[in-house]
């Protein structure tokens, strides 16, 4: 198979050209898609034709899939992929509230939280909106100051369903479903053990504080790490064309989805999510 691969950006992101993900690949192949995961963090595949069980056996190349936690949002006709359509979306007053809106990383709660999320453009509007925006922690990271490489070592932020201090609607939970959630504390600077690399584990969505710090000091550090990882510099924008298939590392990159275009245009994508490790604190 001839495989091409074209990066994205200097940091982040390549664009898998010569590969059907719909067919069986060979084991040499399958191992070189993953080394190219574990560097660029992003992967694009376009042009695939992939019904729900195809998008399933293309996102196993890369790990095992978890079930979504909503069964809401399931396909009924096949379960372990759900779907993320902008019908979905909740009324907020008179604006739409969307899933993935603002930087994050999927399921930080968790104590083995998902290390990749995979998206298939089903169907894109027509005005090629919505589209996602990708941030490398790990740049970010390696651009820090050797005084805050050194205050951060060891640090361990809490994740829970619900971030403290952050004030976009969230998918309501039943009471149930909401004590049944996990929250686990993860270090801030965590390493990829795919890659080796260091990266700052941030997603305001969920954080409720550092640990063994207080509160207001911890939001404070938290805030400058995150307005320091999503500058410019480290970003990627994929701009979705149906037929897409997205794959990223939610240990190397945060991500969120962007409104850029008309909510009465219909957006749907297929989804599922990879199981991962407990997050390794970096060497000190």
């Amino acid at each position: 198979m001839n495989m091409q691969v074209r990066p994205l950006t200097e940091l982040i992101g390549a664009e898998i050209c010569g590969i059907d993900l719909g067919k069986p690949l060979d084991e040499a192949t399958k191992s070189r898609l993953y080394r190219h995961f574990a560097d660029r963090a992003v992967l694009v595949f376009r042009d695939q034709d992939l019904d729900p069980p195809r998008f399933a056996a293309a996102a196993r190349l890369f790990g095992k899939i978890i079930p979504e936690q909503f069964e809401n949002y399931r396909l009924p006709e096949f379960p372990l992929v759900s779907s993320l359509s902008n019908r979905d979306l909740e009324q907020a007053g008179e604006r739409r509230a969307v899933r993935g809106e603002d930087f994050h990383t999927d399921h930080s709660n968790y104590a083995a939280p998902p290390k990749a999320t995979v998206l298939y453009g089903v169907v894109i509007p027509p005005s090629g909106g919505g589209d996602t925006e990708f941030v490398s922690v790990q740049a970010a990271y390696d651009d820090l100051p050797e005084a805050t490489k050194r205050r951060i070592a060891g640090l361990k932020a809490v994740h829970a369903y619900r971030g403290a201090r952050y004030d976009r609607k969230a998918t309501d939970l039943t009471p149930e479903l909401l004590a049944a959630t996990p929250s686990a504390a993860h270090p801030i600077a965590r390493r990829n053990p795919d890659n080796g690399r260091t990266g700052l584990y941030l997603s305001p969505n969920r954080v409720t504080g550092i640990l063994d710090m207080a509160e207001d000091e911890g939001f404070a550090l938290l805030g400058e790490l995150f307005e320091h990882a999503t500058q410019e510099k480290y970003l990627y924008r994929h701009k979705w064309r149906k037929g897409d298939m997205v794959i990223w590392d939610n240990r190397s990159v945060l991500h969120q989805a962007t409104t850029d275009y008309d909510m009465n245009e219909y957006r749907y994508p297929y989804r599922v999510l990879l199981e991962g490790e407990a997050p390794i604190a970096a060497a000190a």
